[in-house]
């Protein structure tokens, strides 16, 4: 028994390194503020495990305080949110209202962003209120990345979906040649060429330009089931794994991270994946990847359940 756990702390300790170091490598000036922090302060809303829940009544709030900053200047503010129906938000930082009756759509996974100023030093404050009583309105955290909405907000590309096959043009036959008697004419000589070309245009199907559609929306790509080197719609499952979410859509918010996604994920001749952190490689299985508590993205869920094989993720070690 001591021998497998002298086996085993020091390859938890070496994931544990390249998770950390992958993270601060990926963009030193991006930041996560947990809406239910200890430093948060709220009206007519509670704290759970996961976010801050506001009350069905106008005014609710939630602010955060004493956010560090190691610079000064522009950064972008991406709220990540959920709401039963649309509701009108006003947005306060240190005081200074950015945004006021700005439409938080109805989603069970969203997310929005704002430009604003932040102070250097630990001063800085979020003040995030509702403008009418809905219910149903909760606030997970605040990503924060320095400088403008423009540098740093990357929209996700549609998927591409394959074009249409180009259908074949019908084989064109010779016409037969007239004989010089003006009423009836011969039939033409069949050759063996003639023939073999007559039984192929015979024998081949029309293309049906409906079907072929139908046939390439069923092909076109799925992130939810399909590698495909990038991150789209994924959010948390129903564990304590918002420090895994956390650390993947921080990777996702830099350019960075977007290169290594890339890269980060192969797939095996047995249907198996391995996730490749430099020299410390895992393996996953499909049910592995299957059995990730997050929703959602294929990516994303073989990413997590790499780092929980490796470290358990849901055993306080994130």
């Amino acid at each position: 028994m001591k021998k497998k756990l002298l086996l085993v702390v020091p390859v938890i300790l070496v994931f544990c390194m390249v998770t950390v170091l992958l993270i601060s490598k990926l963009n030193a000036a991006t930041f996560i503020v947990e809406a239910e922090g200890k430093d948060s302060n709220v009206k007519y809303a509670k704290k759970t495990d996961d976010n801050v829940a506001f009350d069905e009544r106008k005014g609710a709030y939630v602010e955060m305080k004493k956010i560090t900053s190691e610079t000064s200047g522009k950064a972008t503010l991406t709220f990540y949110y959920s709401a039963n129906s649309s509701v009108p938000v006003e947005i306060k930082i240190n005081g200074d209202k950015i945004a006021r009756d700005v439409e938080f759509e109805a989603t069970s996974s969203g997310q929005k962003s704002f430009s604003a100023d932040l102070k250097n030093g630990s001063s800085n404050k979020i003040r995030f209120i509702l403008r009418k009583p809905v219910e149903g309105v909760k606030l997970d955290k605040v990503i924060i990345s320095m400088g403008n909405l423009e540098e740093t907000v990357i929209t996700q590309e549609p998927i591409k979906t394959k074009e249409p096959v180009e259908t074949q043009e019908p084989v064109k036959t010779k016409e037969p040649v007239k004989t010089k008697e003006p009423v009836k004419t011969e039939e033409p000589v069949k050759t063996e060429e003639s023939v073999k070309t007559e039984e192929a245009v015979k024998t081949q199907e029309p293309v049906n330009a409906k079907e072929t559609t139908l046939k390439n929306d069923i092909v076109a790509s799925d992130p939810m089931t399909e590698l495909d080197g990038k991150l789209s719609t994924f959010y948390q499952g129903n564990v304590g794994d918002c420090g895994a979410v956390s650390a993947i859509e921080a990777i996702d918010n830099s350019i960075y991270g977007k290169n290594l996604l890339s890269s980060l994920i192969t797939t095996n001749n047995d249907g198996s994946y391995t996730l490749n952190f430099g020299e410390g490689k895992q393996t996953i299985s499909k049910s592995e990847a299957n059995a990730a508590p997050i929703r959602g993205d294929l990516d994303a869920r073989i990413i997590e359940a790499g780092l929980n094989k490796a470290i358990n993720v849901y055993n306080s070690c994130f």
